[in-house]
């Protein structure tokens, strides 16, 4: 049978470490996990981190064990062609314009067709897209997401800049 640690050592030890705390922090999607241990005996604090966290049965897993998030629809397997309802939410420069724009794309390729002027550019993977279009003298670059939101198709997160200077912010409706 084993006898009990002699007072002096399980003193020493209540001395040494005094607080510990753990604390979880989401980082990037990652949860990392912080200990902080605070001698109580000279005052110093250490730290150790892991860039582990927790899954539903409360087992550690690291980043590259952890299942990826669910992805929303890619922007590839949604019908985004078609006529959008187009809402300038902003404009620096004069009133909010809102209309009709035709939206078609062949691959990575995207045509954003308004009245007056066409832009193209970039369909990326991750549903982003980029294009530009010649106003007049300047060129305006719009920027934006496709996503599948209440059963329908939308651009959102859509910003515009023009080398004139003005600038704005939008979100269409596909139709």
């Amino acid at each position: 049978m084993n006898a009990p640690p002699s007072p002096d050592r399980r003193s020493s030890r209540s001395k040494t470490l005094g607080i510990i705390a753990a604390v979880f922090v989401l980082v990037g999607g990652c949860a990392a996990l912080i200990v902080v241990a605070v001698n109580a005996h000279n005052s110093s604090i250490s730290g150790k981190s892991s860039s582990a966290s927790t899954s539903a049965s409360g087992q550690n897993q690291s980043p590259a064990s952890l299942p990826a998030p669910k992805p929303q629809v890619p922007a590839a397997q949604l019908d985004i062609d078609g006529t959008y309802q187009w809402r300038e939410l902003t404009n620096s420069c004069q009133p909010p314009w809102s209309g009709t724009v035709t939206v078609t794309h062949q691959g990575d390729k995207l045509t954003v067709t308004f009245p007056r002027v066409t832009y193209t550019g970039t369909l990326n993977a991750d549903e982003s897209f980029t294009t530009t279009g010649q106003l007049g003298p300047w060129v305006n670059t719009q920027r934006g997401v496709f996503a599948g939101e209440g059963g329908g198709i939308v651009m959102r997160d859509g910003t515009w800049k023009i080398t004139d200077g003005c600038n704005g912010t939008f979100s269409a409706t596909k139709q």
